[in-house]
């Protein structure tokens, strides 16, 4: 006979953890599988096509001009705040 400890904390896909009370499903197998890129260095190619994108987004903003990109830093600042200060306000509640 299966306990129903056993039935609420076991699936197919893996188990059932419980973490700060609140319930998620993880497949321990995975864990042990090895990740299809190494951790190495990157290779020579991922180089290139890094420095290429680079280059890319260097031209980019120069076309575009100092007072846009200040002008989208000061928008993209303002709204990390706000969304911090959502989260301060979450947190606290």
């Amino acid at each position: 006979m299966v306990s129903q400890h056993h039935d609420a904390t076991h699936t197919k896909v893996g188990h059932l953890a419980r973490t700060r009370g609140k319930v998620s499903i993880y497949n321990p197998a995975m864990a042990t599988k090895p990740k299809a890129k190494p951790k190495g260095p990157w290779t020579p190619e991922e180089i290139a096509r890094n420095e290429r994108v680079a280059q890319i987004r260097v031209r980019e903003d120069r076309k575009r001009g100092v007072s846009a990109n200040l002008e989208d830093l000061v928008k993209l600042t303002r709204f990390a705040n706000r969304f911090a200060e959502a989260f301060r306000h979450a947190r606290g509640a």
